[in-house]
Order: C-alpha cells, then structure tokens, then sequence
C-alpha cells in the first residue's frame, strides 16, 4: 500500500523548526539593538563635532575677509541669540556690525544651524564665541558635544586663540 505522503518533499515548517528560528532571532537582536543605537549616537556626536568645527573654520574665513568681528552664538529660533549655555538648541554665526557683544537687527547673518536633539553641547566661556578681525578666537575655551546616557562618548573642542582646534576625548558629565 502506497504512503499518503507527498515525494517531493514537504512544504513548510514544523512548529519546532519555527520556535528556534524565533529563539535564535530574539537573542541576536536583544544582542545588536543596544550596539546599534550607541553607533547611531556616537555618530550624532560626531556630526556635531564636524559641525561646529566647520561653523568655527566659516567664522574665522569671513574675518579674515571682512577685517571685521564675528560671532557665533546659541540660537533657539535661528535668528536672535540665547543667553544660555545651551548651545544644542542651534546656533548662529554673524557680523558684528555694531561692535556690540549682542545681535543687533544690522548685524548680518552669515551661517546657522539647527538643534540637535539627545546630545548636550556646551561652551565653558559662556554664550559667545568671537573671532576678531585677524581671525583670532579672542578667548580660548572649550566646547563640549556630549550624550548624558553616554558620558564615556563625549568630545570636547579646545579652541585656543590662533582658532586652531584640538579634539579631545571626554570623561565629564554632560551638563
């Protein structure tokens, strides 16, 4: 008497073979996601790193260029600046046509840049950052790109007068 069964094999999956597949799937990404999602921050630190040095590299182009002061300062709405520390919010670069350490509506804009959201930047002097007119930062200090979940990740940016910048890896909390 002939088998019931189908000779060309079977046509799916038992129950058995399905749970271990499930099993093995779950360890794996239980293993990946939190190594995923500390790339994905570390490269948001990164592209802010890369950011700010670019807006300090334009700052000190444009003074060279202009014989005049420019400014770089945090920026909630991308057009005034904050009197914060906070420098995640965004921050704007502009001409200092008035000499005045505020921005005035004279005052040309000439960079911006938009918030970033779950990393903390922060600048040691303060508000503002200022490049004179031969493109010297005219005081040294240090900016903090940072993740609070993270604080082993964190960078900091060593600005010294001639506008050279060092990057260094940081220990500090992010605050």
């Amino acid at each position: 008497m002939k088998s019931m069964r189908s000779t060309t094999g079977r046509n799916g999956f038992t129950l058995i073979e399905l749970m271990i597949v499930l099993s093995i799937a779950s360890i794996l990404t239980v293993q990946i996601v939190p190594s995923f999602a500390r790339l994905i921050q570390s490269m948001r630190i990164s592209t802010a790193v890369s950011n700010m040095e670019r807006t300090l590299r334009i700052a000190r182009s444009a003074a060279l260029l202009r014989r005049e002061v420019i400014r770089i300062c945090p920026s909630e709405d991308g057009y005034w600046c904050s009197n914060n520390n906070d420098w995640s919010t965004g921050w704007i670069t502009y001409v200092d046509q008035t000499g005045e350490a505020t921005r005035n509506p004279e005052d040309i804009i000439i960079a911006t840049q938009g918030p970033y959201k779950q990393i903390g930047i922060y600048y040691n002097r303060g508000s503002r950052v200022s490049v004179n007119a031969l493109g010297r930062i005219t005081q040294s200090g240090t900016i903090r790109i940072c993740d609070p979940k993270y604080p082993d990740s964190s960078v900091n940016l060593v600005m010294i007068h001639s506008a050279r910048l060092r990057r260094e890896s940081g220990r500090e909390s992010c605050s």
